[in-house]
């Protein structure tokens, strides 16, 4: 669950660590475990860890990391694999990854889903998990002779002309197969970057131009994972276009659909030692919306490998490639397809310790481009949440919202989730509430005024028993070093009964 994007630091990781500082510093159920639950709460407390002091220990690829990761040796993987995945996900690469790689029965889906299962999911359409995943169980556990290896390798929903909002409940576009993967229907196609800010099949003249990004470019990136399809999918593009280099085709007079993963190759300089490079493919409605189809990031200290960082030496040039997340949509006659490149993309990246300057000499953006309009049928769920429900106490609240205070210069970045009071074992009347608030504030001209917040509140509560864990945990940098300050608060009913606090300064790699 924890990612280093390109090699470049997500603020998911902060957000994520307190998260788990607060969750796992819960106490057992007396439900379950009796008059034991204090003391075991007790000790469980005192041996918390500071997640984040240990990822932040591991800035490269290395065995830490290496040792969780499946693409070190897919050949290990032997049991039969069902994929399923979201373009609106964190995890949307590992589907056709997987089905790319692994050597046994292996089949993949991606819909166009935030971070949920898909029979409860947005946007729609959904799809019915539970037929899909108890037709492969039956196949491979029970032995069913029921034609699962007939599937194609890859089922995939292709969007198209999607305007970008901050609710999205449905997405337009349908669904396809690919019987192979990689698919013979898919060719590379390129398209050169001009100094005009063109995008155009084929070469062109070296493009020779610079973006120095402010630092709050990205505002409108949502978040790495999305769990709300309100303010956590990517909204309208153009306010962070403004703060990037733009390559636009003409409108298209006719369709380009694509399936898989973008790469954009570019002969770049940095005027420093250390920095960031963001890739978007935009699609670009008639009437102006910019929806983000893909983007990809890269530290360029990884741009060799995620092993050995190595710096840049400042006003040299050096071919870099940014591969952009696997996606598939289809580019409308009409639209314009854009690239946009920044050197800032925050908060989802927090920033390097100086604002770059990159210098683009040459570029070029390649595509997959899939031929076919066919469609097959994903049936959605009959019954799309077999579970029981939840019963909702108290109102659940979830908002983002950006403010930029023309007094300091400072733009802040403000996200609340509440659940609200849930009853979420009717049969023991056990009642939950988790309230996340993140906070995030940088100067546009100054990396180093960056600031990270993150606060959660979980509360239990039956009868007479009432538990309460907090978590805060606050991130700054200067030039040399990330600087974590982290507090763990447990009361039970009213009473404190633990408090610990965190000081942490690692070295930036």
């Amino acid at each position: 669950d924890i990612h280093y994007k390109g090699g470049a630091q997500l603020s998911a990781n902060l957000s994520w660590s307190s998260y788990m500082l607060c969750y796992s510093s819960r106490p057992p159920d007396p439900a379950l475990v009796g008059e034991r639950w204090r003391g075991m709460w007790l000790n469980r407390l005192e041996h918390e860890p500071l997640l984040l002091a240990t990822w932040l220990k591991h800035q490269s690829r290395d065995a830490y990391w290496r040792h969780g990761s499946v693409c070190e040796d897919y050949a290990a993987i032997e049991v039969p694999v069902l994929a399923i995945g979201g373009w609106g996900d964190g995890y949307k690469n590992a589907p056709a990854a997987l089905v790319e790689n692994l050597k046994g029965p292996v089949k993949a889906i991606t819909g166009p889903w935030i971070h949920k299962y898909p029979h409860f999911a947005w946007p729609k359409p959904r799809a019915d998990f539970h037929a899909e995943a108890i037709r492969w169980w039956d196949r491979w556990l029970k032995g069913v002779e029921n034609g699962v290896e007939e599937l194609p390798a890859y089922r995939v929903y292709i969007t198209e002309n999607i305007r970008p909002s901050h609710q999205r409940d449905f997405d337009p576009g349908r669904w396809v197969a690919e019987a192979l993967w990689p698919s013979p229907a898919i060719e590379p196609v390129s398209f050169a970057l001009t100094s005009d800010g063109g995008l155009t099949r084929g070469a062109a003249a070296p493009a020779k131009v610079s973006v120095k990004s402010p630092q709050d470019c990205g505002v409108m990136s949502g978040e790495y994972f999305t769990l709300s399809r309100i303010g956590d999918l990517p909204a309208d593009q153009r306010s962070d276009d403004a703060g990037s280099l733009v390559f636009e085709t003409e409108a298209l007079a006719g369709p380009i659909e694509i399936l898989g993963r973008p790469v954009l190759s570019l002969r770049v300089a940095i005027d420093a030692p250390m920095g960031n490079l963001i890739a978007r493919l935009v699609d670009v409605l008639p009437d102006g919306p910019a929806h983000r189809v893909s983007y990809g990031v890269l530290n360029l200290s990884h741009r060799e490998n995620q092993e050995n960082p190595k710096p840049m030496q400042p006003g040299k040039y050096e071919t870099v490639s940014i591969i952009l997340d696997e996606c598939g949509h289809r580019f409308l006659p009409g639209h314009r397809l854009r690239l946009s490149v920044s050197t800032a993309y925050w908060p989802l990246v927090l920033p390097p310790p100086t604002a770059v300057t990159a210098m683009i000499e040459t570029g070029n953006l390649q595509l997959p481009v899939r031929k076919g309009g066919d469609r097959i049928d994903v049936p959605e769920p009959a019954n799309p949440d077999p579970l029981p429900k939840y019963r909702q106490l108290t109102l659940e609240n979830t908002r983002r919202w950006i403010e930029r205070d023309l007094t300091t210069g400072l733009t802040h970045y403000r996200l609340i989730d509440d659940s609200g009071e849930t009853e979420i074992a009717a049969a023991d009347g056990l009642i939950a509430r988790e309230v996340r608030e993140e906070h995030y504030t940088i100067d546009p001209t100054n990396p180093l005024s960056a600031v990270s917040e993150c606060r959660w509140t979980m509360t239990r509560r039956r009868g007479d028993w009432s538990v309460r864990t907090e978590s805060t945990t606050r991130l700054t940098a200067d030039a040399t070093h990330f600087h974590i300050a982290a507090q763990m608060k447990a009361c039970e009913g009213e009473t404190e009964v633990f408090a610990r606090e965190w000081l942490e300064s690692i070295p930036r790699a």
